[in-house]
């Protein structure tokens, strides 16, 4: 695929096509390698949900929906078999 570099003031752009879902507003690092070869590594906490900031009780119900209720006794300490 073969992109055109854009200037905008005293920036450059790299346009993106909306093929490689990137989302509005999401960072990345980017490197330029000895080569001269760009690299743009994406940041990762914004591709994945803040989840452990979700409401307890949001995180409750989804889990009676799957039927993974909270006995509220066993908290971490799962039914396994060693």
């Amino acid at each position: 695929m073969k992109i055109k570099a854009r200037k905008q003031g005293t920036v450059i752009f790299l346009p993106v096509p909306a093929s490689f879902q990137i989302k509005d507003q999401q960072e990345f690092e980017l490197k330029q390698l000895s080569d001269r070869t760009l690299q743009f590594t994406p940041l990762f906490q914004e591709i994945y949900p803040p989840i452990w900031e979700d409401d307890p009780a949001v995180i409750s119900q989804f889990n009676q929906e799957i039927g993974s209720a909270d006995d509220k006794s066993n908290y971490g300490l799962e039914n396994v078999n060693y």
